[in-house]
């Protein structure tokens, strides 16, 4: 498999996309947003290169396209 597509994650999304993890997002649009972005992107999406984060970054997530301004966490969708 290769990288595909590189991707930069909002916190809530890095915590679905890596843990299937929803417990610390208590804002319910938020939460569908993710969970509508993460069906989306499918399967095989894991975490990318570390050094590719960003501390801080107004870029809309990949994931869900929220505009909040916070942490981007690269992940990669791997395919054929």
């Amino acid at each position: 498999m290769q990288v595909i597509r590189d991707l930069m994650v909002c916190t809530d999304c890095a915590s679905i996309l890596a843990n299937a993890d929803t417990s610390g997002i208590d804002d319910a649009d938020v939460l569908k947003a993710c969970e509508k972005g993460v069906e989306a992107l499918g399967t095989n999406v894991c975490a990318g290169d570390s050094s590719q984060d960003d501390e801080f970054s107004w870029s809309a997530c990949d994931c869900c396209s929220g505009g909040l301004g916070g942490y981007r966490y690269h992940f990669v969708k791997l395919g054929n």
